[in-house]
């Protein structure tokens, strides 16, 4: 029998400190996560109470209910939902999303 491992979790070897910078000050529209260990990597190095902060000026988009779980259980705001766990129902989520903001702002003009 052959053993083929098919998914690993992995911590992120470097990380652009710009790009930290830049998501610690809420210069971004949306944060994508595709599994809780994203999250969590992530509130390891910005940590989990400013994340949750931040969720409220920044939209955090989750591959599905389990990554979506792993960030409200630490009071985090996921904006965006995916209702088929694949990157193909991530990337429509967020359209969908982006979509009905520009939908809602015509409303408002």
């Amino acid at each position: 029998m052959t053993e083929v491992v098919a998914y690993r979790t992995a911590e992120p070897e470097k990380l652009d400190k710009e790009i930290v910078g830049r998501i610690g000050r809420a210069e971004v529209d949306a944060i994508v996560f595709a599994s809780p260990s994203a999250y969590h990597n992530l509130s390891d190095v910005i940590g989990a109470k400013r994340l949750a902060e931040l969720s409220s000026r920044v939209d955090f988009a989750a591959i599905g209910p389990t990554t979506a779980r792993a960030l409200r259980e630490t009071a985090a705001r996921v904006a965006i939902e995916a209702n088929n766990s694949s990157a193909a129902g991530l990337a429509d989520a967020i359209a969908k999303h982006y979509q009905r903001q520009v939908s809602l702002k015509g409303l408002k003009n």
